[in-house]
């Protein structure tokens, strides 16, 4: 299996993976749960979310990428979404490459990747999955979820940041520059600090 960038969009009730390659191909998944109530309830929803998006992840990611959180957002359940956030953060902390360094994680605002990726920063989901089966044509971006297409704009933007080649519409990719709110220095080895010392929670967690 070719290298490949990972990418999430995450959500309570729907939340969207995407995995580019180093040769181009896109491929996506989408996670959908049902409503709960109760903290029980809630607390398994979330750890089944986060355990499933650790386990798309293989030897072969050579980056992952994710939404930061939206402060401003006015949407529910705004304690769980984080809740959700961190867990998968968490997950991520204690990743290794095959070299036993760090698995490099990057966080891309949402205005920003609606900007970089279809031109406005106040786009729709429609307009980014437009833009995303543009910039990739004949993968069968088109049909894709909306949370899907959103994960394969935050890939495509950490694929620009490795600097590898990409079908891009008309030879022209997207500019990433400054779009990272927080990536490490991808030409050398991240430091381990005190991530060394972490467990990985996701071992036994369950679909």
């Amino acid at each position: 299996m070719t290298l490949h960038v990972a990418a999430y969009d995450l959500s309570l009730t729907s939340t969207g993976y995407a995995r580019i390659g180093q040769d181009g191909q896109v491929r996506t998944f989408v996670k959908p749960t049902d409503p709960v109530e109760g903290d029980h309830a809630t607390a398994t929803r979330i750890w089944a979310i986060a355990g499933w998006c650790m386990r798309q992840l293989t030897e072969n990611t050579a980056l992952v990428v994710l939404e930061a959180p939206s402060f401003g957002s006015e949407h529910g359940q705004q304690h769980e979404r984080s809740a959700l956030w961190w867990a998968v953060r968490r997950g991520l902390a204690v990743r290794r490459r095959p070299d036993g360094t760090p698995l490099p994680v990057g966080r891309i605002a949402p205005a920003t990747l609606k900007a970089r990726v279809a031109g406005n920063g106040r786009a729709s989901k429609a307009d980014m999955r437009k833009a995303v089966a543009k910039l990739y044509p004949g993968q069968g971006l088109h049909r894709v979820t909306y949370d899907e297409a959103d994960a394969v704009g935050l890939a495509l933007l950490g694929v620009i940041r490795l600097r590898w080649p990409g079908p891009w519409l008309g030879g022209h990719a997207p500019d990433s520059a400054g779009v990272f709110e927080h990536l490490p220095d991808l030409e050398q080895p991240a430091a381990t600090g005190s991530t060394a010392t972490l467990t990985d929670p996701f071992r036994m967690a369950t679909s």
